[in-house]
């Protein structure tokens, strides 16, 4: 069966492109992958959405009546409004290879815009390289945009989807931005993304592994483990490693929540930084 199209580009650089909806209020939702008709073809995550006038100078006014009647007493509103989204380009490619990044050259005007099919959502995010583009993006809520577009694309791979992949590499490149990572990893984890058979929670993030409760990075930690050890502790989550004070005097600044204590043990063993300047966490 032919996939409809969303509808067709109105505006495009090599960064993204703004589409107009062949239809009112039927643009995709926040997050989804859609394609663009170009050769070779090009892939974008929405970022945007809206509806307004056709015309910028006209006032739009409420008319006090429910969605339905209100279509059916003045029809001819929707041929005063338009839907159009915007969406970031994060790949282009073949029928069978995809790479990541910006396309050698912006799409046409007009270009029919499709909504990206589960096979091409699959073969475009098995790198998580598709997650750099969008923490580029600006004026928009990073953290809700990462989320709808692992959302997105988790259910087009299924229980399959690379989730810790996708974790680690958003540890490197949210590594100077906490509280992002923190919120994103949270919130996965209460939609229970990380959980594992049975539902019980394991997660392997940045090179950390969660198993029985507690959260153990690798003795020379980088601060890629750092960063996703922020978003274990302050979801709750023990932490085990280098300078334990250090991380009980900060997540709860991070999170609103208190780390359980380390055990003495992990104090007198954890190794000190080897190098100060490039502890985020040194006073």
């Amino acid at each position: 069966m032919e996939v409809e199209a969303l509808g067709e580009t109105i505006a495009a650089d090599s960064q993204g492109i703004e589409v107009e909806c062949h239809r009112l209020y039927t643009a995709p939702s926040f997050g989804r992958f859609v394609r663009v008709a170009a050769d070779p073809p090009q892939y974008a995550v929405v970022t945007r959405i809206g509806t307004a006038p056709l015309d910028s100078a006209r006032v739009v006014q409420a008319h006090r009546l429910p969605p339905g009647e209100l279509e059916a007493r003045k029809p001819h509103l929707s041929a005063l409004l338009r839907t159009v989204f915007s969406a970031r380009l994060v790949g282009y490619g073949t029928a069978t290879a995809h790479a990541i990044g910006t396309p050698p050259v912006p799409p046409r005007l007009h270009a029919f815009v499709y909504p990206a099919d589960p096979e091409e959502i699959r073969r475009l995010t098995a790198s998580p390289a598709f997650l750099r583009p969008l923490t580029l993006a600006t004026d928009i809520v990073l953290e809700d945009l990462l989320l709808a577009t692992l959302a997105a694309a988790r259910e087009a791979w299924g229980a399959e989807a690379p989730l810790v992949t996708w974790g680690k590499y958003l540890a490197r490149l949210l590594v100077r931005d906490y509280l992002t990572l923190e919120g994103v990893l949270h919130r996965l984890g209460e939609a229970g993304a990380w959980q594992g058979p049975g539902g019980e929670r394991r997660t392997r993030v940045g090179g950390l592994v969660e198993a029985g409760g507690g959260v153990v990075p690798p003795a020379r930690r980088t601060l890629q483990d750092r960063a996703a050890g922020v978003a274990a502790a302050a979801a709750g989550v023990r932490v085990l490693g280098p300078r334990p004070e250090k991380w009980e005097e900060r997540v709860p600044l991070i999170a609103g929540t208190a780390a359980p204590a380390a055990p003495d043990a992990a104090r007198r063993t954890a190794p000190p930084s080897r190098d100060p300047d490039d502890d985020p966490f040194a006073d």
